[in-house]
């Protein structure tokens, strides 16, 4: 399995030589640990994006499929900007789609 690490770059904590910290958000362990009923963060991105909306939006999923190649998930969120998702739909997506985990007891 291939897996797309995500890292992000804390630029409030600047260490001594003023390099700006690299965190990881989600390990392999983590992600192969999820489960139907988890609650999972992914990014939509939107066809069109303008100044009133933005090119992507953050959602929450709650997992209710789990197979070889991703997941398969409900939305639980409301869109704001996203015209063609509501709240409730299915979606499908994989490992990399996602950026943050809601159930700490993953």
């Amino acid at each position: 399995m291939r897996l797309n690490i995500l890292y992000t770059i804390n630029k409030c904590k600047i260490n001594s030589k003023g390099l700006c910290a690299i965190t990881c958000r989600l390990t392999y362990l983590k992600i192969r640990k999820l489960k139907v009923g988890n609650i999972v963060k992914l990014i939509f991105e939107s066809i069109t994006s303008s100044k009133e909306n933005p090119p992507a939006e953050r959602m929450w999923v709650i997992i209710t499929g789990v197979n070889k190649d991703g997941f398969k998930g409900r939305l639980n969120s409301i869109t704001f900007f996203l015209d063609n998702l509501n709240a409730e739909d299915e979606v499908i997506f994989e490992h990399k789609h996602i950026i943050d985990v809601y159930n700490n007891k993953v």
